[in-house]
Order: C-alpha cells, then structure tokens, then sequence
C-alpha cells in the first residue's frame, strides 16, 4: 500500500508540475518586460511579430534586439536570444548549470563567443579568465540556470559590476538572474532583473519563478 501511495503521489507530482510549465510560459509571453534604453516599459509578445527575439516592437535604428529567459528550477533550460537569432538554449543543446553568457561586439552584431559556468560544482578560474579576456566594444548577455552564485567569489562579482551590474554582490544560491551589460560602460545597465531564493515566496519546490527580460541595447553606449 505504502509502495502504491509513494507512485501515486510522484504522479501527482509530475503532472502539477507539467500544468505550472505550461501555465508559466504561456504567463511569460503575456507578460514580457521590455526594457528600453531610456527608460523601463512592460508590453505583451505576440508570436506572431515578425519582430526579432519576438519583441512586441522593432527596435529602433542603431539597437540591437535581445530576449533572455532564466532556466525553470534545475529542469526547463535557458534560453539567449541576440538579433533575431537563439544562440544558446535547450533546443541547441549548449546549455549548462550555473551562468550561461553570450558575448558580442556591439559594433557589428558578431557573436564572439559563448560558455556556460557550473557555478555550484566547479573552479571559478574558467569564467575569471572569460570574463578577463573580453575586448572593449563587447555586449555581455547573462541568464542563470539552477545555482548562479555557490561558487562566485568577490573578484567574479566585481568583474561583473565592471560590466554595469547593479544585483550581483547580492545574488545567492539559487537566485534567478537575467543581466545584458558591456565592457567599458560608465553607468549602471537598465538591463538586469533577479528574483532571490526566498522559500517564503518560491514559486517550486526551492527554487524562485522564472525570469524573462527583453529589450533594445544601442550600439554605442556611454563610457
């Protein structure tokens, strides 16, 4: 009997836990915070826009448009999307725990590089030298998957803040986090949305909900 209960009970688990997925992405795609370079807007997505990364709105001359959604729990992926094009996500199979991050270079819209970092699990020295390396001119996209900050050290969050980062000296384990910033840049992103660990208010089982964050990065920025 106690057998029996134990496989009823994990059913129950798996289909609640297929209905949140499926209720939540169809709430993210209503809900899609669009942030512009002059300020913050929120407005509905429509997978019918012909617009890139499906923002409601194309993005005005000298933009380039970028969507990021963070993994669901340690289950659904992330997914990063520059330009109208998906460059890491689940279906691409070049995901991974921890962060994931694509670099570009703002003048030409030219993917330079991307890599994910167990931020849970292994050495930091990988994601400093990444992070170190990267040429001035260069956008930086940012979405968490399961654990961002288990291993992240004060020289990791600083490279980070060098970036435009205003959240990630807070961040912790299991905090969600969407971040697009650049090297060189003077002044704080407005592009940077975290939700933290709070088993108060968690979504599922020990995680916070997902995030999404989409909008217009110039060109040229300040520096």
């Amino acid at each position: 009997m106690r057998f029996k209960e134990s496989i009823r009970y994990a059913l129950l688990i798996v289909i609640v836990f297929l209905l949140w997925l499926i209720v939540s992405e169809s709430y993210e795609k209503r809900k899609l915070q669009i942030l512009a370079a002059t300020g913050h807007a929120r407005s509905p997505v429509s997978n019918q826009t012909g617009n890139k990364c499906g923002l409601p709105n194309p993005c005005p001359a000298g933009h380039f448009a970028f969507y990021l959604k963070t993994g669901v729990a340690n289950v659904v992926g992330p997914k990063i999307c520059f330009d109208g094009r998906v460059i890491m996500s689940g279906a691409h199979n070049n995901i991974g725990h921890g962060l994931n991050i694509v670099v570009v270079d703002a003048a030409t819209g030219e993917v330079e590089k991307y890599d994910y970092f167990n931020m849970y699990s292994e050495s930091v020295d990988h994601l400093v030298k990444f992070l170190k390396d990267l040429k001035e001119g260069m956008l930086v996209l940012v979405a968490t998957f399961d654990d961002p900050a288990t291993k992240m050290t004060d020289e990791v969050r600083e490279l980070f803040t060098h970036l435009g980062s205003s959240h990630v000296n807070l961040l912790k384990f299991r905090d969600s986090w969407l971040f697009a910033g650049a090297t060189g840049i003077s002044q704080k992103s407005p592009f940077e949305t975290v939700v933290h660990n709070d088993e108060k208010t968690n979504f599922f089982n020990g995680w916070p909900s997902a995030l999404d964050l989409g909008g217009c990065f110039p060109q040229k920025f300040e520096r």
